[in-house]
This record gives structure tokens, sequence and C-alpha cells, in this order.
């Protein structure tokens, strides 16, 4: 099952300098099926910024890559990026008073993994899509969504360093 704390210890993820990043809230992820019985592989964590929760995915070597993108109207991932929300069902909420925020990416971008949140004052678009980013990646899709303009909340990357512990 993993590290085991003291009994009535919550467990909590730590960056490479020790640093408490946020509480573990279960020792595996949505996208990952392997084994958790063994040492510490991936876990989720709710991480709390700027007064907002998110839901994410850990592994030793940082956070995890959703299988989230941004997207976009034009053909070549320029313009504005979108969140499209049919693709995100992460703890939806339609609340911009909402504490936990549900519709996230958690993106790559210039090698750095980015944490993003809808603008819901912008409100929810209904777009043509025709391309999206993922993995650093663009590519062709047409679509049609509903839509949030992101809001970038943190460089994952930069801010946490990796490797990062369960205690």
């Amino acid at each position: 099952m993993g590290p085991q704390g003291p009994a009535g210890s919550p467990i909590s993820l730590y960056d490479s300098t020790n640093t408490l990043v946020a509480p573990v809230v279960n020792l595996g992820c949505q996208q990952f099926t392997s084994d958790q019985r063994g040492p510490f592989t991936h876990a989720t964590v709710l991480l709390t910024i700027g007064g907002r929760t998110y839901p994410l995915c850990v592994t030793r070597d940082g956070f995890a890559a959703s299988t989230s993108a941004l997207f976009y109207t034009s053909l070549d991932c320029s313009g504005q990026a979108f969140i499209n929300s049919s693709n995100y069902t992460l703890l939806p909420s339609s609340s911009s008073n909402s504490l936990l925020s549900g519709y996230i990416a958690v993106v790559i971008g210039g090698g750095h993994l980015i944490l993003y949140r809808p603008d819901y004052d912008f409100g929810v678009q209904n777009l043509n899509f025709h391309s999206y980013l993922a993995g650093g990646v663009c590519n062709s899709w047409d679509t049609t969504g509903d839509a949030y303009k992101p809001i970038q909340v943190a460089d994952l990357t930069a801010t946490y360093p990796s490797p990062l512990s369960v205690k």
C-alpha cells in the first residue's frame, strides 16, 4: 500500500528540497493502473494554489502530464488557446466559486508541465477546433466543443523540483 506515517498522520508529497507540496489522497492515479503495493510510483494529490485546489497525479519524476491538451481554432496551434471542457471530467465544476477546480489541463510546454484552469469570467463558448497541443506537439483535429480560455496557474516543473517523495 505504500509508506505509512504515524497513526493519525496524513501522507504527504514533498519535493526534492524536502518542502511539503500537498496531501496525498490516493496512492494511485486514474491514468495509472499498476500495482500499488510496492514503493511509491504514483499518487493523487490535492494541490492548493491561490485558494483553489487541484487534484493532480504525481510520480517520482514530477507531476504527470494528464491526457489534457490545449485546443485551438487555428490549423497550427497558434492564436488563443482553449480548454475543451468535454475532455476534462476530473471533478467538474461550473462555478467560479468552487474551491475544487474541475476542468484543468496539465500540458507540456517548453519542456515544463504547466497547470491551467478555466477563466470562468470569460464564460464557456461553443467553438470549432482545428488543432490541439499535447505532449509539446501540435496535432490536427477537427471537432466542435464547449471551451474556456485558460489561465496559467503554475509551472509545476519549476515550482516543485523532482524527484518527489511521499512521507
